[in-house]
């Protein structure tokens, strides 16, 4: 399943009740979310919100 959230064109994490809801119906599911910069990767590990994190910089478009 993929869940991505745009706000004004940047993309946002979900919110904690979504991310438990889909924990709770597919408990087997991962959640993936990109990160583009140092920041969003260490953001996104410290809060541990997601089970993967797939970094992407400029040289593979820079697309968020």
């Amino acid at each position: 399943m993929l869940v991505e959230y745009l706000s004004h064109g940047k993309q946002i994490l979900p919110q904690d009740r979504l991310l438990a809801e889909i924990r709770r119906c597919c408990p087997n599911s991962k959640i993936m979310s990109t990160a583009t910069t140092v920041d969003e990767a260490e953001y996104l590990a410290f809060h541990g919100k997601v089970d993967a994190i797939v970094s992407q910089g400029t040289e593979a478009g820079g697309h968020r």
